[in-house]
């Protein structure tokens, strides 16, 4: 019998194993293998019709070639045949899409996947470039049909290293002609209108790029099935040289009609933009297209869009905007202004007046006005008619203490505010006033109410400390020439609740 460690001999690096899973599994089938095999043995094993492969039959050919890979490093003329025929077999289980719905799928890619990356790594027999896109799809272990180990096996084996010796040539020629030119270019031609075929943003747009969002046929591309998204997310990396390549895949996917896939290329979108340098996405035009796409998400909200979906697709939605303001690194230019100021005015606001019932929304919303806040800094005044108000409707609501999360982050917003509005609430004794009174009731609510509405200890602790904060911002306001009257105007206050010389332990004479 066999001993069933896979390990291989000789690495420089650690290289990537089988998940526990898999591995004992593996361990169970070696000690029924007997030490006799062949590479011919291998291929023969394993059936031509290789969509009929079950797990263990994988298995055994991953256990198979790993104690091959220890024993020789050289192959035969006959051997090298053998195991180019393996190559062929598994990468036409890697690329059957008709598996979609097996249900050890993730397992079965992992095992074909290890396969694949001994007979690659140990042997250096060339996978066809097809191939190698392919096994692109498989590098994010987010996707439900990649576990973690078979990501570790696809990026191995799309490494420079064995890229460059393939049909390939080097990795980036592989991503740009292979992938983005000869693969994605012909699916997505005719995707969207806002660029043309090479990527160039067009002078005249279709009125309504996305076509499709009537539902009555789903966008040709998503004929070629679900493995395009993650190959262009692996693909996105390269950037700098080539983003006329990207632009009409992410648009196609940014305006496409189901949630899941504009927020995937929302998301995609944001590290995009994050890469590709200011000059391009200014003296092209193509930032200002991806704004004119990336707005419309703002808007996907209960109860037209379901609220597991809404959540996710906006927050994708104004990372991906945030991202563009601050590739202007500089907070006082005109542009990164102006977007911000349009997020404010059609995203959150509207937003928080549509929606404002679904508290997952807002907590959502809540997260995206402090990165905000925290990116217009000084310049946020302007919207501070509008923000007090939003910020009260939450932090007074007495039911919003059933969702501690929700209630932390809009205190935490608030204290964005705060800091960055300081300038405007303690000249405008409003301001001051209003912002008193909110954490004052939110303290107040925090321990009104039955018993079992009220947070854990630990959310408690969590709220009591950050509305401390705010208190404590405001106590440092006070100390200004024009505000010297909070302290004193509190002292009432205090005699009248006591439980709120806890928030305000500043404030002198208190009870």
């Amino acid at each position: 019998m066999l001993d069933s460690d896979p390990l291989h001999a000789g690495r420089k690096a650690p290289s990537p194993q089988l998940g526990s899973a898999n591995q004992a599994r593996v361990d169970i089938l070696g000690k029924g293998i007997e030490n006799n095999f062949s590479f011919s043995d291998v291929v023969d094993g394993l059936s031509t019709d290789i969509s009929e492969q079950d797990l263990d039959s994988l298995l055994s050919v991953y256990f198979k070639l790993s104690h091959l890979s220890q024993k020789q490093s050289i192959l035969s003329e006959e051997e090298e045949d053998s195991a180019r025929r393996l190559l062929e077999l598994l990468a036409k289980k890697i690329t059957n899409e008709d598996d979609a719905g097996s249900k050890d799928l993730a397992q079965i890619n992992e095992a074909t996947l290890a396969c694949l990356y001994i007979l690659t790594s140990s042997w250096k027999i060339p996978l066809s470039v097809d191939s190698l896109i392919q096994i692109a799809a498989f590098t994010n272990p987010s996707d439900p049909w990649v576990t973690d180990e078979a990501s570790s096996f696809a990026t191995a084996i799309l490494s420079p290293e064995y890229v460059a010796s393939s049909n390939a040539a080097d990795v980036s020629t592989f991503i740009t002609r292979s992938i983005l030119q000869d693969y994605l270019r012909p699916i997505f031609s005719k995707a969207t209108t806002r660029v043309t075929s090479s990527g160039r943003p067009t002078q005249f747009p279709d009125p309504d790029p996305s076509p499709h969002r009537q539902g009555v046929e789903p966008p040709a591309w998503k004929k070629h099935g679900f493995r395009i998204i993650p190959i262009f997310r692996w693909a996105e990396e390269l950037v700098a040289n080539n983003w006329f390549l990207f632009a009409p895949v992410l648009l196609a996917l940014v305006e496409d009609a189901d949630s899941s896939t504009r927020q995937a290329g929302l998301e995609i979108l944001a590290n995009f933009i994050r890469n590709c340098p200011l000059k391009i996405l200014q003296s092209t035009g193509i930032g200002t297209v991806f704004q004119e796409a990336i707005f419309p998400s703002l808007l996907y909200l209960p109860s037209l869009t379901p609220e597991e979906e809404s959540v996710p697709l906006i927050n994708a939605a104004y990372q991906a905007l945030l991202a563009l303001a601050q590739q202007e690194t500089d907070p006082r230019s005109p542009s990164r202004r102006k977007l911000l100021d349009k997020v404010f005015r059609d995203g959150i606001f509207t937003a928080y007046f549509h929606a404002s019932e679904y508290i997952s929304v807002v907590e959502t919303l809540m997260k995206n006005t402090a990165a905000i806040l925290d990116c217009l800094e000084v310049y946020s005044v302007k919207h501070l008619q509008n923000l007090l108000p939003m910020f009260s409707s939450v932090l007074t609501d007495p039911f919003i203490i059933s969702r501690p999360t929700a209630l932390l982050e809009a205190v935490k917003t608030l204290n964005a505010c705060l800091r960055n509005c300081w300038p405007r609430i303690s000249s405008e004794p409003k301001y001051t006033a209003e912002v008193i009174r909110i954490i004052s009731i939110c303290w107040l609510n925090l321990y009104d109410g039955e018993l079992a509405s009220r947070p854990s200890s630990r959310d408690l602790t969590l709220l009591t400390d950050e509305l401390r904060r705010s208190a404590d911002i405001m106590h440092a306001l006070s100390k200004t020439e024009n505000s010297s009257q909070i302290s004193t105007d509190l002292v009432p206050i205090l005699q009248k609740e006591p439980r709120l010389s806890k928030l305000f332990s500043w404030v002198p004479n208190g009870p």
